[in-house]
């Protein structure tokens, strides 16, 4: 049975439609809660549950100017009932549907990330833009749902990510990441994997991690030598 209500499945797989239908699929990753949703559809019976439903859908541009020609987004995600808002705040554009879902584009910040958003071609809206989404592009994989060839975070680079970035998160937000670290962590990590990908960073990426870890009795399975490196 799925996790996630009817019309909430509907939504989504209308915006995975969208996406397919504009040739941006393929340049996207579809993080936080819903890659938890993801990977509890595409990895049945290892015991994994997401943590937290949410109308919320991050959805990562790798490549801030790929495609580099606008793709007809918001004409695609129209028709299909969703409606545009920009941030006052941000200026970043969002796109709801009725109650159930909320798409919310991210880019990678640059720079010294004065910017809060940045304008991308290919979305003809402008994405927000935050520090440390590379992470998520270490080795990520494809699930088919719902015929669909959707991408997501492997299951190590989503936990090096969201541990790199705890000490940022406050209140419900926290619990709820620490919450689906350590799921992620006993059903889904491989340890090699994990290791080896947690290896590529720099050391104040490491560092950062295993402090966060460390604070909030997270145990990594990282041997010592590798921690150090």
């Amino acid at each position: 049975m799925s996790p996630v209500p009817n019309e909430q499945r509907k939504a989504f797989r209308m915006a995975m439609e969208a996406l397919e239908e504009t040739g941006l699929l393929g340049f996207i990753l579809v993080i936080g809660s819903w890659a938890e949703y993801l990977y509890q559809e595409a990895f049945p019976g290892k015991g994994f549950e997401m943590s937290l439903r949410t109308r919320d859908v991050d959805l990562f541009l790798e490549k801030m100017r790929k495609p580099p020609e606008p793709a007809g987004l918001v004409e695609a995600l129209k028709k299909r009932g969703y409606l545009l808002d920009i941030d006052r705040v941000t200026g970043a554009g969002r796109f709801y549907r009725e109650d159930l879902l909320e798409l919310q584009f991210l880019v990678r910040a640059l720079g010294s990330a004065t910017e809060l958003s940045y304008d991308v071609p290919a979305l003809s809206v402008r994405a927000e833009g935050l520090r440390d989404l590379d992470i998520f592009s270490l080795d990520p994989v494809t699930v088919r749902w719902e015929g669909y060839s959707v991408r997501i975070p492997a299951p190590e680079a989503f936990v090096l990510q969201k541990l790199l970035i705890l000490d940022e998160r406050q209140g419900w937000k926290r619990e709820k990441d620490i919450e689906a670290i350590r799921m992620v962590l006993v059903h889904l990590v491989n340890p090699t994997a994990l290791a080896m990908r947690f290896g590529l960073l720099s050391k104040a990426r490491k560092k950062r991690i295993l402090a966060n870890a460390g604070e909030w009795g997270i145990v990594l399975p990282i041997p010592e030598e590798i921690r150090r490196s």
